[in-house]
């Protein structure tokens, strides 16, 4: 089938919804979404967005800590001109009934790692979710919005020309091939900590907008830049698919970090302590466990009142008490997850990919923001800009036409397979990369990986070849490429800066001060 639209929006997160609401005024807008329209990053994100609103705050201290936690490589070009409209779009947000936590009248604005300054603007700790239930209300009413759940992205679909006019999906209800077309394509796809044996990001995180792209051609950069949170909550047993988050706000708030027998160790790291950047603090945390043996260390909020807990991190809170954890007094076992890619599909400033008619917003693009590690909450700030940008350079295309050429034969000869056939492999593909493609590298496990990741891909390319089919399958070429894409990264980085740090190389050499692109050769 056949689906036509102006602008087709491939995800439900921040990015994707904040983009459609903008569009919709000029055209009609398909959005697809792989899951439930919450089940996106953004609704798990606790912190909140950074930017200027306090006087003694400045523009200018924020770009000087983005850049300093990015290690060089961020982009001055972009933190200048993404931070610089910080303060308007949180205000756009305010204006569609998005709810901050107030003190007195005015905003509160919390600390996390990396930051000079009370600048994190949020929503108690559900900062992420109360966004994403206001933008779903607003598109849940918008006649020229059409959101259509459970689809799995498959394959780009580009014109002769080379322009992306739609993507090839399936219906995971009904085990149909849908062709949705447009004249615009935004991929709002997220991350893809996915690939990780542990992660703080939902099941959805699988990496299939960065696979698809790097498929049909576009440029990706700095995949090496994979971001572990350094608090997610250490379970036995864990309740829940992904590791529970314990906000860097915590820590912003005042609680510490310190080994099982109660001994802070931050400072033997860096000079802010518990409130370094959030490289920093999972390494130290990975030394310390491997160093004595340790399978977590703890959260200590002891300093902070009870009443104060309450008050601002109810949802931490409650899911700690579900563990039999109060944290006013029992100390929280923490343990680093995989968190964030800094890297993904190469954008300009507009957030334009080397495909023509492809755009990219959110944690999917590689935008030179972040550089080496992400300064915590400037994800948010960052989709929400560049998710205007990339609609802002489509109002001048409007009049462009699209084709598209349907071979209905493709479809007969799939196979359709269970998807509990490839648990075995999805779960190498993710322990893999947990034991070797971690905190820590050398150039003798990212080998090893390799060469692991190869043989998997050349397994799942067979399958895919002889017509074998199922969204699980395409879930695992994703992660299996996206996996590839980050090793080969982290080869080519003989340095340790930022996110990647390699023994075998543990300074920062001036010769890598550029970023990591890949791109596939296409024949």
């Amino acid at each position: 089938m056949e689906i036509y639209s102006d602008y087709l929006v491939i995800g439900s997160g921040v990015a994707g919804l904040i983009f459609s609401i903008k569009a919709s005024k000029y055209g009609k807008v398909s959005i697809i979404t792989k899951k439930s329209k919450s089940d996106a990053n953004t609704n798990y994100a606790q912190g909140g967005i950074a930017t200027v609103f306090d006087e003694h705050d400045s523009f200018e201290m924020h770009i000087k800590d983005t850049l300093r936690t990015g290690c060089e490589l961020s982009h001055e070009d972009i933190v200048n001109m993404v931070i610089r409209n910080g303060p308007r779009v949180v205000q756009e947000l305010l204006s569609y009934g998005v709810r901050f936590t107030e003190e007195n009248g005015k905003l509160e604005l919390g600390r996390e790692g990396g930051h000079s300054k009370n600048r994190i603007v949020h929503a108690k700790d559900l900062t992420g979710f109360e966004i994403e239930q206001k933008l779903l209300e607003k598109i849940r009413n918008n006649p020229n919005i059409d959101m259509i759940e459970n689809q799995m992205a498959l394959d780009l679909i580009l014109n002769d020309g080379g322009r992306c006019i739609g993507v090839k999906s399936l219906d995971r209800e009904n085990y149909t091939i849908n062709h949705y077309i447009a004249k615009f394509v935004l991929l709002a796809t997220g991350g893809a900590s996915r690939i990780y044996k542990f992660t703080t990001n939902p099941v959805i995180a699988t990496g299939d907008g960065i696979a698809m792209a790097y498929l049909a051609g576009a440029s990706v950069g700095n995949m090496e830049f994979v971001q572990f949170h350094p608090t997610s909550l250490y379970e036995k047993v864990q309740i829940e698919e992904k590791s529970f988050l314990i906000s860097e706000a915590v820590r912003g708030a005042g609680a510490v970090l310190k080994t099982p027998d109660g001994v802070e160790f931050m400072d033997k790291y860096h000079e802010l302590k518990s409130l370094a950047p959030r490289d920093i603090v999972a390494r130290a945390i990975d030394n310390e466990t491997k160093k004595h043996g340790y399978g977590y260390v703890y959260l200590d909020l002891s300093s902070m009142p009870e009443e104060k807990i309450k008050r601002k991190f109810p949802n931490i809170l409650d899911a700690c008490v579900k563990r039999g954890i109060y944290p006013p007094k029992d100390m929280i076992p923490v343990i680093p997850a995989a968190h964030y890619f800094c890297g993904g599909v190469k954008t300009d400033q507009l957030g334009l990919t080397d495909i023509e008619g492809l755009y990219a917003a959110g944690e999917v693009a590689f935008t030179g923001l972040h550089g080496a590690n992400r300064l915590a909450s400037n994800s948010l700030l960052e989709a929400l800009v560049f998710s205007e940008n990339a609609f802002k350079d489509t109002l001048d295309k409007l009049d462009i036409k699209v084709k598209f050429n349907y071979n209905r034969e493709e479809e007969k000869k799939l196979n359709f397979i269970d998807i509990d056939f490839f648990d075995g492999d999805r779960n190498k593909i993710r322990s893999t990369m947990w034991d070797f493609v971690g905190i820590v590298r050398n150039d003798n496990r990212l080998k090893i990986a390799r060469d692991i990741i190869e043989n998997l891909n050349e397994k799942i390319e067979k399958m895919i070849e002889k017509g074998k089919f199922s969204s699980t399958l395409f879930e695992m070429r994703n992660m299996g490429i996206v996996a590839s894409l980050v090793i080969e990264s982290s080869l080519i980085r003989k340095e340790s800066r930022g996110l990647n740090y390699n023994e075998d190389y543990p300074e920062e050499k001036d010769e890598f001060k550029h970023d990591t692109i890949l791109k596939r050769r296409i024949t």
